[in-house]
């Protein structure tokens, strides 16, 4: 790739972050600048000292970047961690500030709530959903409350539960845990005071599907979750009111005839509600669909490979015309274009050379700049 370094350029560049898995290399995150008009990358730092950042989240109203740490156990406990970092708002590097216990092995999925006062944390291992409170200058408080979800369903996989997504739905009205284990999804509702999660619902998807991550439509009532273990997407239409879910669809991430081993990771819509995207590990592409405004249920446009191996993750750019893949198998990212139009993607570069990248999350500087004045 081409770097960008005129002023006029870099006004329209953005932070993007990857965590990697540590296994093969020290570095667990890289900091690069993006370049939102012409999709271009440009290398600005990288970070060392955590182990597995295999997920990502950005303070909403500071600067804040919080990481999972995905291990097993840590300092003699069945637990990961998550780890705060300061960022500065006018370079995007990061400086550590403080770690928590996750409250369960093997976290790997992190959000905040909209007002930035609490992450919560989904621990795969652990089988437990955690709130960890933050402090007024964005520091890690101790989990004010754990829940360990119980049950188990029919594969290998699924002998225990494994929570792989928590977040709160755009209205902030409930939490939503996708749970791959026991073929669940749970709503939570907040109680303030205590900062304790109270269960709302339960849903059940068939057995064996695995639901992992969870995409919410930026307009609509619509909820779409990718399903790892049966390579599927469902959808779901959402009483806001209710906090229930009622399914409309279910459609396969693969092409028709397709066989062989296949596990669904992630899942996002384009800013502008039209297209959905989800990546396939196996076929190792990206499905696209065309979302029908009117009732929300999905239908198939293209399969684009991610030219590598394992697409764990991807993120689309806040402008909505670039998306990246990130290629945890093959140790690299490509860029796609997407067509406003259509919503199909074109491949236009290639970032080779960053081990397994697992994680990517983009941050407009304008949204870091305005805490620092």
């Amino acid at each position: 790739m081409l770097n960008t370094h005129n002023a006029d350029a870099q006004d329209d560049e953005i932070y993007l972050y990857v965590g990697s898995y540590t296994k093969h290399s020290p570095t667990g995150i890289t900091i690069y600048a993006f370049q939102q008009q012409t999709g271009e990358l440009r290398y600005i730092d990288n970070v060392t000292g955590i182990e597995n950042p295999s997920y990502l989240v950005i303070h909403p109203q500071k600067s804040q970047l919080y990481a999972v740490s995905e291990m097993m156990e840590s300092q003699g406990k069945q637990s990961g961690l998550v780890v705060a970092y300061a960022v500065d708002p006018h370079t995007g590097k990061l400086s550590p500030v403080n770690h928590q216990f996750s409250e369960g092995s093997a976290p790997c999925y992190l959000s905040l709530d909209r007002t930035g006062t609490h992450v919560l944390v989904a621990n795969y291992g652990g089988g437990t959903i955690s709130l960890l409170p933050l402090e007024e200058n964005g520091q890690l408080a101790p989990a004010a409350c754990t829940i360990h979800h119980q049950g188990s369903s029919v594969k290998p996989q699924q002998n225990a539960p494994h929570p792989h997504f928590i977040q709160y739905d755009p209205g902030h009205s409930y939490v939503f845990v996708a749970d791959l284990g026991i073929d669940q999804l749970l709503l939570y509702r907040l109680e303030p005071a205590s900062l304790s999660l109270m269960l709302h619902q339960t849903v059940s998807l068939p057995a064996g599907a695995g639901p992992r991550h969870i995409a919410f439509h930026p307009e609509r009532d619509y909820v779409y979750v990718i399903n790892e273990l049966d390579s599927t997407i469902t959808a779901y239409t959402f009483s806001r009111e209710a906090g229930m879910l009622h399914a409309i669809q279910t459609i396969s991430t693969l092409p028709d005839g397709w066989e062989g081993r296949n596990d669904c990771a992630d899942i996002h819509l384009s800013p502008c509600g039209r297209f959905l995207y989800g990546s396939n590990r196996g076929h190792d592409s990206i499905a696209v669909y065309r979302i029908d405004d009117a009732t929300g249920r999905l239908a198939r446009l293209e399969h684009v490979s991610t030219h590598g191996l394992k697409p764990r993750n991807f993120v689309i750019a806040p402008n909505g015309r670039f998306l990246l893949a990130a290629n945890q198998g093959s140790d690299n990212i490509f860029t796609f274009q997407i067509d406003p139009q259509t919503g199909r993607l074109q491949k236009i570069s290639e970032l080779a050379g960053i081990s397994q990248p697992v994680c990517l999350k983009m941050v407009e500087k304008r949204m870091l700049a305005h805490e620092a004045g």
